[in-house]
């Protein structure tokens, strides 16, 4: 049965038509708050209050620092962007591994509540990882995905 650990979003703003921009690096975009309701639950429980350009975004930053210890297959002992790096890439981490064994089901729904102070620009994009206890194998050649646990 799957149930995911954690779901991680970030955005993206004009990079995927430049060739020169570098693909790897995501825009705050002003988010205000993000929260993720997984079969009924919200993930935080309360809204985040951030403020980007008050340097206030501690707790998506510590939610971010967090996922390398939390995860168990993670091989990296600390992230990769300090606190100011975070300010302007930032990748918004949210810890969904603590839920109640009821909220364990085979139906999984999951709906992200995105608020930002400014209006999104026409060309970003949003990205959204899900991970999850399920392990797939996928044939590229034939493009079969099987379910391995």
């Amino acid at each position: 049965m799957e149930r995911p650990w954690f779901v991680i979003v970030c955005f993206q703003e004009s990079e995927s038509d430049n060739a020169e921009a570098d693909a790897t690096h995501f825009d705050n975009t002003s988010i205000v708050s993000i929260r993720l309701s997984l079969n009924g639950g919200y993930w935080p429980n309360e809204r985040m209050q951030l403020d980007f350009a008050k340097q206030d975004y501690t707790l998506a930053y510590y939610n971010y620092t967090r996922f390398y210890s939390n995860y168990p297959h993670s091989t990296k002992v600390h992230s990769i962007l300090d606190y100011e790096e975070f300010k302007q890439h930032a990748l918004f981490v949210i810890d969904c591994s603590r839920q109640k064994e009821t909220m364990k089901s085979s139906i999984v729904d999951i709906k992200l509540e995105i608020e930002a102070d400014e209006g999104f620009p026409a060309d970003t994009k949003a990205y959204c990882i899900i991970v999850h206890d399920c392990l797939l194998e996928y044939f590229s050649l034939t493009e079969v995905v099987r379910t391995l646990i």
